[in-house]
């Protein structure tokens, strides 16, 4: 039949093929209609349930909760309230465009009552004008089940003495747990003359479309010889058609435009027909030479200037080959205003700008605010380490120091884990590797809670297959301050029993480095009250407590579980944990580190005595001197030197040899240009050891002897003394 088409001579039997044709498609039209008819009327019903949906989610959030509560009584709720609910729930009645929005609850007298309603037609609830307290009891049976079971969201067709509804109704509980139920109706009358309408539409539709075949059948035969002109420029607007989107022009062979939409007067700053018969190339001359001549030829984008205000100021030109009917190749170049995307860019970078700046000054304000708060802390820490060493204390003084220090322990880790948890936020946290003992690690938390976990009967053992020394590269304050988190929660949690810590250690043939590797792995295992799986995934969120009760008598803030995990993730390893509910957890660190080896081993402590040699402490803090002058003292060193500042302690060590140096890291005057200045004056043949004094959380600088955290007692400083001072010989008989 196509091949007919285009003929001058039009055959006899194609008039009666168009009849035919016609005659299909009114039939189809038909059918077409009756099928959208009933797809129609689904849709519209499911509309109008998701309307209602919408109503009751909306008017939960909008309601408080605590009016549940509140409505024990006729006189619970006061009218002036009940009026401004009525007033609020029929504005969303209003808004959504729904017959009825109310709140139901069952009352004690067993009464179906209104919590709150609409008053969109003027109605009134009980005699005195208010909706509160009303009584219910036709209401529809799928509002009740909402209601009682306080959860879930039903929908039901009903009547009650106002007529026929639709209804959605989503259960409730306040925050005593206490069932009501949010309703919505839109009236049956309504929905049935939308049904109605769309009927009506599909009809004039069918009836339109047939209409408009039969006219199509009738003239069709007089535009037939025309048609395969009309089909090549149909196609070529199409083409142009399909490409649009924005400013479009579209340029003939040689590059002259022939057509331009009217958009070019906000991109261009030109009419439309003032941009006929100018060269493409001369409008978009603005872009880089070479990108638009590629673009030209092969297809592609540019950016370039535009003419700006009140026209565009900045645009993508997006040029694409199209192919003319006659078979020529024309181009069609689409314009994308670029100003807002480019003003936003800049906006995002001032604002990335202002963040960085506002997070260094944060950062620069917590480590000043950290030291100034840590600082006096220490030393009551110390001082009271030094009460509690004494011998003619009261059991009740001794209780009473007892209870202050482990309130200023307290104190501390929860203001070293709010600082570290800061720094994470900000991904300002560093690991800083070093070699380090992971065995004495382990068996050094341990014992930080062995005393405290016998007082209640709880065993605390450290399993470490046989090693003596496990020698790796680890930042050893943050693997110190992870165990600690492990272990002191697993003492909090444990009633009876005890806690294991279990070291392994093998060798890692995925080692990509020179060093060799070891996968290491530690477990915290205890029989305390376990997690349950379905509050497992919560625990590690930053101050999330699975039980509040069971956590307040244990204490702790909910931080050390989170800032664990991500140390473990900063060191390239994982954080796992088992449990169940009753029987006890176990918190597996996973890392791959490389071994390295040991510096020095600890020497066996010493029995306190007079030492030889002279210590300096170099403190800006005359309350954080005064403490570890008397704490070395009671280790037995007899000759101690003091510095406030970098220039006193460079005259200190210089008057008189020192045998050990502890340096505060902030100390006034520079406690990098005072290490250098101490080493240049020190004799080559016997350097003079510096250990730095650092806060907790802050990483060990490089370039020291050893490495100490506050709050100084006699188990981080003895075994400085055991090695560089060592104990006199007493007298020999």
């Amino acid at each position: 039949m196509v091949k007919y088409l285009f003929d001058e001579r039009i055959p006899r039997w194609l008039l009666p093929a168009v009849w035919c044709a016609f005659a299909a498609f009114a039939t189809c039209v038909a059918i077409a209609g009756w099928i959208f008819e009933s797809r129609t009327e689904r849709v519209v019903r499911a509309s109008v349930d998701e309307q209602l949906r919408i109503a009751v989610t909306l008017a939960a959030e909008l309601f408080p909760h605590e009016l549940r509560g509140r409505a024990t009584s006729a006189e619970a709720i006061s009218k002036d309230e009940d009026q401004r609910n009525t007033a609020l729930a029929t504005r969303l009645c209003r808004d959504a465009r729904i017959a009825y929005l109310y709140g139901l609850f069952k009352a004690e007298d067993g009464h179906v009552r209104t919590l709150w309603s609409s008053d969109d037609n003027g109605e009134v609830g009980t005699s005195n004008g208010e909706w509160y307290w009303e009584t219910y009891d036709d209401c529809a049976t799928a509002a009740v089940e909402s209601m009682m079971a306080g959860e879930g969201l039903r929908f039901a067709t009903y009547g009650d003495r106002w007529g026929h509804f639709r209804g959605a109704y989503l259960g409730q509980r306040d925050s005593a747990g206490r069932p009501y139920v949010v309703g919505a109706d839109i009236a049956m009358s309504q929905l049935d003359a939308t049904l109605t309408s769309n009927r009506r539409n599909v009809a004039l539709a069918v009836s339109g479309a047939g209409l408009a075949g039969l006219l199509l059948a009738i003239g069709l035969h007089l535009l037939i010889r025309r048609l395969d002109v009309a089909r090549r420029d149909l196609d070529l607007l199409a083409e142009v058609a399909r490409a649009t989107g924005h400013a479009v022009l579209l340029a003939d062979a040689e590059g002259v435009v022939r057509w331009a939409n009217e958009a070019c007067r906000h991109h261009l700053a030109r009419d439309a027909a003032a941009l006929l018969g100018q060269p493409l190339r001369e409008l978009l001359a603005a872009a880089p030479a070479e990108t638009l001549a590629n673009a030209m030829l092969q297809g592609g984008s540019c950016d370039l200037a535009g003419p700006g205000a009140p026209a565009a100021d900045w645009l993508q030109a997006d040029l694409r080959q199209v192919t003319h009917p006659r078979g020529s190749s024309w181009t069609v170049c689409l314009l994308h205003d670029l100003s807002q995307r480019r003003a936003t860019e800049q906006e995002l970078r001032r604002a990335r700008g202002e963040a960085e700046r506002t997070a260094a000054a944060k950062s620069a304000f917590l480590a000043n605010i950290s030291h100034e708060i840590r600082t006096p802390l220490n030393g009551m820490l110390g001082m009271t380490d030094l009460l509690l060493d004494g011998k003619d204390l009261t059991p009740r003084q001794r209780e009473l120091l007892g209870v202050s220090r482990r309130s200023g322990e307290e104190l501390l880790e929860l203001l070293t884990n709010i600082l570290d948890l800061t720094k994470m936020e900000a991904q300002a946290m560093t690991i800083d590797p070093r070699p380090c003992d992971l065995v004495g690690l382990v068996q050094d938390a341990a014992s930080l809670f062995r005393a405290g976990a016998e007082s209640r009967n709880l065993t605390i053992d450290v399993h470490t297959g046989g090693l003596a020394r496990l020698w790796v590269r680890a930042d050893p304050v943050r693997m110190r301050q992870m165990l600690a988190n492990l272990i002191g929660n697993a003492v909090k949690f444990t009633e009876h029993g005890g806690i294991t810590a279990t070291l392994t250690a093998v060798p890692d043939g995925t080692a990509l480095t020179a060093m060799a590797g070891m996968a290491v792995t530690i477990a915290i295992t205890d029989t305390g009250v376990g997690i349950p799986q379905d509050r497992q995934d919560e625990l590690f969120q930053p101050f999330a407590q699975v039980d509040a009760s069971l956590a307040r008598r244990a204490g702790g803030s909910g931080m050390g579980l989170a800032i664990s995990r991500r140390l473990v993730g900063l060191m390239g390893g994982t954080l796992e944990l088992q449990s169940g509910a009753g029987i006890g957890s176990t918190f597996t660190i996973r890392l791959r580190l490389d071994t390295a080896n040991g510096s020095f081993e600890e020497r066996p402590g010493l029995k306190a005595g007079a030492r030889r040699g002279r210590v300096l402490i170099a403190d800006g803090n005359r309350n954080s001197r005064t403490v570890a002058s008397l704490m070395l003292r009671k280790l037995g060193v007899l000759e101690i030197e003091q510095a406030d500042d970098a220039a006193g302690a460079v005259a200190a060590s210089t008057g008189s040899p020192c045998d050990l140096i502890l340096l505060d890291v902030a100390l006034p005057g520079g406690a990098e240009a005072l290490r250098h200045a101490l080493q240049l004056s020190a004799s080559s043949s016997r350097p003079v050891p510096m250990i730095a004094v650092v806060d907790p959380g802050v990483s060990p600088p490089e370039g020291y002897a050893g490495c100490v955290v506050r709050p100084l007692t006699a188990e981080t400083l003895r075994p400085l003394l055991d090695r560089w001072c060592l104990t006199l010989p007493g007298p020999t008989a």
